[in-house]
């Protein structure tokens, strides 16, 4: 999958998730599906299944890039930040750590500057207490290996 990606870089990959219990896979993907990858896919011994990305890797890897080179503009907010293609293709994931002698700023600043930066959206975002961090979705849940459910994405 991942090979097929690399040999169409504009294509609309953004993830493959790997369910080794029930034998299956699923493709996460932006826009139409190729029929000649469903056609090799079909060709396979795990039952395949497909679902919408609203971005695509390669924009995700892009937009955190983005952040990378503005890494600044958040040690500025008093924040050092980690950041990172969600699974489910939705946004952005961000994990923030308030740095020593820094008031903790709003979740909706951080968001909002990824978003002006990026103009992509976080989807997931955590803050560092005492070396881990903990992400929730949207209504406080955990999410799944393949992100925050649609319906509850941010918290």
């Amino acid at each position: 999958m991942t090979a097929y990606a690399h040999d169409h870089p504009g294509s609309g990959y953004s993830n493959v998730i790997v369910d080794r219990a029930a034998v299956s896979i699923t493709v996460v993907w932006h826009g139409q599906v190729p029929a000649s990858l469903r056609t090799r896919l079909a060709t396979t011994d795990v039952s395949i299944r497909y679902t919408p990305a609203v971005y695509k890797l390669s924009a995700l890897e892009h937009a955190t890039q983005q952040l990378l080179t503005s890494r600044e503009k958040f040690t500025a907010l008093g924040v050092e930040v980690g950041f990172g293609p969600n699974g489910d293709g939705s946004g952005l994931n961000l994990t923030y750590d308030v740095l020593a002698g820094h008031p903790a700023p709003s979740e909706e600043a951080l968001e909002n500057l990824v978003r002006r930066v990026t103009g992509i959206p976080v989807t997931n975002i955590s803050r560092m207490t005492g070396g881990s961090s903990l992400v929730l979705c949207k209504g406080g849940t955990p999410p799944t290996a393949t992100g925050c459910p649609k319906e509850a994405h941010r918290r």
